[in-house]
Parts: structure tokens; C-alpha cells; sequence
């Protein structure tokens, strides 16, 4: 396994899904700035947000704008389908796809092309979507401004540091990689990393085609009891991720596994604001699943397609 080997991944990742991982901070600053310039309309008196997503990508990024929206202390849900109490006038409704986002109260409704339509890389619209949504809510007043020059500046740091061209003597994410071969990757995250957890387990599932497990410390009692059997116990690598200030349940968790015998790694999102944790700790993941994807020699881009 040669994770510096470039001609490798080019012969290996035959539709260049690299480029658009190493594109990463761009389409976050893409969708942001085009968000300033559409016009959706007046949005007065909202006092609930109603989101109904899409599946996959679209789903995982009105999860996370959904943490950030309720931080400030306006009902938001989630929910699966339209019901008609949600044309009510103080509810805002928002429909997201993987290539489109609707608004509607009052009767009003406005259609926003969010980007176009990649089937193959629907995976990669998460940054699209998520940015649109929280640049979108900031104009009309419902979240604070976010640190969002920060976070750009976090996820570009960060791409210099974990890039291709750095060696896996030097580059991080490699090394991650390369501890996840032939093992169960675990990814456990609390709160706002529960939702990355998952964005991870998305992505070794797709990109790298590899079973990955995401755990929500939430369940920590469920987490500790559950790694007894079958014996012998499988090979797992867990990977907790977390911010500077780390969650007092990431280390017994953590101490717990290391007594069990798993190999674990603690990630800590970077920059200086949960906006730059959380996405630089995307990033990161994204990164990871593309190395694994080159260590199993497997393309990243092809999917199962579901009739």
C-alpha cells in the first residue's frame, strides 16, 4: 500500500473525485456568495422552520444547518413529508433536494436552482446545500452571522496540511487511512459530531466501499456494554471525534475501548468556531475515505445504483 503513489489514484479514481474533495472550501464559498445574490422573497413573521430534504446528502446538511438554525432559539424540524398544518402563515417551509431548495409561507413560493445535477457526485452537493441554507437564513435575519471567512481560512489550512501531494509520513488523514485497512472504521461523535459521524460512515460507505459504523455518544452506556462479543471481538479502529473542548464522555469511552483492546484515534475539528469544527472536521472524513478508497485499489466514484 502506497498512499503517495499519484499515479495510482489517477489510474485508480477514474473520474477524478479528488478534485472535487480538493474543491471542498470553493464550493462552500461558491454557494455562499451566490446565495447573497438570489431573491426568494419576503420571509416576516416566521416563528417555525419546517425542513423536509431528500435523502443522503441533502438529509445529513439540513441536519447540520438544523443545529445551527436552533441555536438560536427558533423551532426547527425535520421531517420526512408535507403535511398541511405547515402552510400556517408564521411557518417557513423548506424543501431540499440534491439540486434544489423551495421556500414557502404564506401561500407565496420560491424555487432556488441550487446547483446542477450530478447524479454520479451527488454525494459531494452536501457543502453546496449546507451553505445555501445557512447563507439563506443569515440574510433573512433567522441565525446569526456565522464566522464564515474563518472557516473558509480553517478548511484551507487544513487541505495544505492533508492534500495528496503531502506525504503520509507527514499528512494525517493518510495515517488514518492506512490504520482503517482491515478494520471496521467507528466513527463516535456527540452533538453536532453525531451529524458528522455519520457524514463519515457516507462516505468510507460510498467512497472507499467499506462497512463503517457511526455511534452517537448519546448511547455511551450502549457503547461501552457492547464490546464483548462475539469472541474473538472483530477488528475495529474507532476515530472520536470532537472540538478543543472535549466532551468528558469521549474519554471513558475512549479508555474503555483501549482496555478492550481497540485501536482508537481522537480528531479535533479545527479553527475557532463550531462552523469551522464541524466542517473542517467533514473535510477531514472526506479526505480519509478517498485514501482508503486508493489503499484497497477500488475506484471511489462508482455506486450501487437502486432502481
Amino acid at each position: 500500500m502506497n498512499l503517495d503513489d499519484l499515479n495510482h489514484f489517477r489510474m485508480t479514481d477514474t473520474h477524478a473525485l479528488l478534485a472535487h474533495i480538493d474543491a471542498l472550501p470553493e464550493a462552500f464559498s461558491a454557494a455562499w456568495d451566490h446565495a447573497q445574490t438570489l431573491t426568494p422573497g419576503s420571509i416576516v413573521d416566521v416563528q417555525r422552520v419546517v425542513i423536509v430534504p431528500a435523502q443522503g446528502a441533502p438529509m445529513l446538511a439540513a441536519k447540520l444547518a438544523h443545529y445551527f438554525i436552533e441555536k438560536y432559539a427558533l423551532s426547527v424540524l425535520i421531517l420526512p413529508d408535507i403535511d398541511d398544518w405547515m402552510t400556517e402563515p408564521d411557518t417557513l417551509l423548506v424543501t431540499v433536494g440534491a439540486d434544489t431548495i423551495y421556500f414557502a409561507q404564506k401561500g407565496q413560493r420560491w424555487d432556488l436552482i441550487n446547483q446542477e445535477r450530478n447524479d454520479l457526485l451527488e454525494r459531494l452537493q452536501f457543502g453546496t446545500v449546507f451553505a445555501t441554507l445557512l447563507a439563506l437564513f443569515t440574510r433573512w435575519g433567522l441565525l446569526a452571522e456565522p464566522d464564515w471567512q474563518g472557516t473558509i481560512a480553517a478548511l484551507e489550512a487544513q487541505r495544505e496540511r492533508i492534500r495528496a501531494e503531502v506525504p503520509a509520513t507527514q499528512n494525517p488523514a493518510k495515517r488514518l487511512a492506512g490504520q482503517f485497512v482491515g478494520r471496521l472504521p467507528v466513527i463516535c461523535g456527540g452533538e453536532l459530531f453525531a451529524l458528522i459521524a455519520l457524514r463519515w460512515k457516507q462516505m468510507l460507505n460510498e467512497n472507499a466501499k467499506t462497512w463503517a459504523q457511526a455511534e452517537d455518544l448519546d448511547e455511551e452506556t450502549s457503547l461501552m456494554s457492547g464490546v464483548m462479543y462475539p469472541q474473538p471481538f472483530p477488528r475495529l479502529h474507532c476515530v472520536f471525534l470532537s472540538t478543543a473542548e472535549r466532551d468528558p464522555r469521549l474519554e471513558r469511552v475512549q479508555n474503555h475501548f483501549l482496555q478492550q483492546g481497540i485501536s482508537t484515534d481522537m480528531l479535533q475539528g479545527e479553527g475557532d468556531s463550531a462552523l469551522a469544527h464541524a466542517l473542517t472536521a467533514v473535510q477531514f472524513g472526506d479526505y480519509v475515505s478517498y485514501y482508503l478508497a486508493m489503499a484497497y485499489g477500488v475506484d471511489p466514484t462508482p455506486t450501487f445504483a437502486i432502481e
